[in-house]
């Protein structure tokens, strides 16, 4: 995300910002991005790598629930 130079530091509404924006890019496409094919390329990683790190969490969890059933 942009942020002007002069700002050495992301103030906190900012950071809420971009995370909704983030959560809303991963289901719904901004009008904008259809012509704008690095932004197009942007999308795809962040919605291929939200889907990455969701799974590797339900594997961990998983894993982590057989592993402590064995132990008990």
């Amino acid at each position: 995300f942009w942020k002007p130079s002069e700002i050495t530091w992301f103030a906190i509404a900012s950071s809420f910002a971009m995370q909704r924006l983030s959560m809303k890019w991963l289901f719904k496409t901004p009008e904008w991005v259809t012509n704008d094919l690095e932004a197009k390329e942007y999308l795809r990683k962040l919605r291929l790598y939200a889907i990455i790190f969701n799974v590797g969490i339900i594997v961990w969890a998983i894993i982590s629930t057989i592993i402590e059933e064995r132990n008990m």
